[in-house]
């Protein structure tokens, strides 16, 4: 995000990280289940990181864990180790809040298998998810001490942010299988990320925030964000979207909202990954709602659900 757009965001939406650690009960954001020990991982070599059809280069000392086999350029063995952990909690987090058994029911059955990192220290490439990984900015990047604390504090939620896009992937939500009106809308995959993470941003939790939100004349409905082409914005801000898509979630499975689950999104998500099936007719039978009503009724409907009083969305903890 760039310099302006940050400060300006971040002078929008909160009064101090204080405020928010201490409002992190329910609403927007599903709790987070008490962490869950990993076994240690193991050193090894010589397996390729692959995005696509690309090769990415990287030191060649790999740590592997249960689910994950995390490389990078240049990063420490102790941010290897961090990510590695932050993943597989989150990972796990994830299982249980989708009443999925085990890695093995989505196929991570051996070391081809799992899901990769690439801790990314010189900055070189974009940061972003795929099946099945993601690139990240690595914790021991020379420009890290000049990022803002709060987007320090909120890396291991950035972490299970990318987690559940690669959940989705994993769940059967690939490119290669969907056509683009059968994969779920972007203000919908990237408020799943937001909601489940408890925010790689810092979420929107009053009125009062939703307005200030939408004095910036290119902040124009979230759920007409259909695609990453309907962003009226460039990719550097971006994030700026993060938040109301993370209220939108927060509406749609909160009880006081739409009243549903987790369990309704995998439900919609089997629903899509049989394909033939649009997201648009998944998304109605499972969520009680259409996408367009949502989107024409969007800002009565939150509202409403926000009232005169403030809403904390938990960090998952």
């Amino acid at each position: 995000m760039e310099k302006d757009s940050m400060i300006r965001m971040i002078k929008m939406r909160i009064s101090s990280q204080l405020l928010l650690s201490a409002l992190f009960l329910v609403v927007g954001c599903h709790r987070r289940q008490n962490p869950v020990s990993t076994e240690e991982g193991q050193w090894i070599s010589g397996a390729p990181f692959t995005i696509r059809t690309d090769t990415l280069s990287h030191d060649n000392r790999i740590y592997e864990t249960q689910h994950f086999l995390t490389f990078s350029d240049a990063s420490s063995d102790d941010v290897k180790r961090q990510y590695s952990r932050m993943a597989e909690e989150s990972f796990s987090e994830l299982l249980q809040a989708f009443e999925i058994t085990s890695g093995n029911e989505l196929g991570i059955t051996d070391r081809t298998s799992k899901i990769t990192i690439y801790s990314d220290r010189y900055l070189n490439h974009t940061p972003m998810a795929f099946a099945y990984g993601f690139i990240i900015g690595a914790l021991d990047s020379p420009i890290y001490q000049y990022w803002p604390d709060w987007q320090k504090e909120r890396y291991r939620n950035i972490v299970k942010h990318e987690t559940m896009h690669v959940l989705q992937f994993l769940m059967g939500l690939t490119y290669d299988r969907l056509d683009l009106a059968e994969r779920p809308d972007t203000w919908f995959t990237e408020g799943i990320a937001e909601y489940v993470s408890g925010g790689a941003t810092i979420p929107i939790t009053d009125l009062d925030q939703v307005n200030e939100w939408l004095t910036y004349e290119d902040h124009i409905n979230p759920i007409s964000i259909h695609s990453w082409s309907d962003l009226p914005v460039p990719d550097a801000r971006s994030g700026e979207y993060y938040p109301m898509f993370c209220l939108a979630l927060a509406y749609l499975l909160d009880e006081r909202g739409q009243g549903k689950t987790l369990l309704d999104v995998k439900r919609m998500y089997e629903d899509l990954s049989r394909g033939g099936c649009f997201f648009t007719e998944a998304f109605e039978a499972h969520m009680g709602i259409s996408v367009p009503y949502f989107e024409t009724h969007f800002f009565q409907l939150i509202t409403d659900y926000l009232g005169d009083s403030r809403l904390a969305l938990s960090s998952i903890q």
